[in-house]
């Protein structure tokens, strides 16, 4: 993971903590808003490196986010219905 990719994922999740805290998922068009980056390079992120993370809605947030913001029960559900990519 080069320098972009690190500074997308480090302002998505600054963003998510001081701004959103409780709406951590959010779609391609919300984090090249909150980034700074065009739809494409954020869809290319979100393809290509394993520190995004995909819900059924198509919405996105990083690893990091989910473990720390997702009740334990919840992550056993989505782990046994493949609720998350």
């Amino acid at each position: 993971m080069d320098n972009v990719e690190k500074k997308i994922i480090l302002t998505f999740e600054e963003f998510v903590e001081k701004e959103d805290p409780e709406h951590f998922w959010k779609d391609i068009p919300e984090i090249s808003k909150i980034t700074g980056s065009t739809e494409t390079t954020i869809t290319k992120i979100v393809d290509s490196f394993d520190e995004f993370c995909q819900n059924s809605k198509g919405q996105y947030t990083t690893r990091k986010l989910y473990r720390e913001r997702t009740p334990l029960f919840k992550k056993f559900l989505d782990s046994y219905i493949g609720e998350i990519k």
